[in-house]
């Protein structure tokens, strides 16, 4: 498959208490960089508050087959420019073809 880009998932560990009983709350973490192929479903930097503006920007992200663990939040980039970091709103397998699509 053809990449253009990578993508980090964000991962929480648990959360829980120390050895003096005193809770530790859960931590995120980012993932090593994963291979992906991006392709810009919208984008547009159109959106404005009082400080400054934003991206409205949606993505499908395709990915090769493989384990990951469950995960809500990703970060992409593409040809060395991030494009920020986004939830996702469905993560599809495609097992005929290897393939885990995302949208975000």
């Amino acid at each position: 498959m053809k990449t253009n880009g990578t993508l980090s998932y964000q991962t929480l560990t648990a959360p829980g208490v120390n050895e003096y009983g005193e809770p530790i709350p859960a931590q995120s973490e980012w993932s090593a960089p994963v291979a992906c192929l991006i392709k810009t479903n919208t984008d547009n930097r159109k959106g404005v508050y009082e400080d400054g503006e934003f991206r409205q920007a949606s993505f499908t992200v395709l990915l090769e087959s493989q384990e990951l663990p469950d995960f809500g939040r990703i970060r992409l980039t593409r040809h060395s420019e991030s494009l920020g970091e986004y939830r996702i709103m469905t993560r599809e397998p495609f097992p005929n073809f290897g393939r885990i699509q995302i949208m975000v």
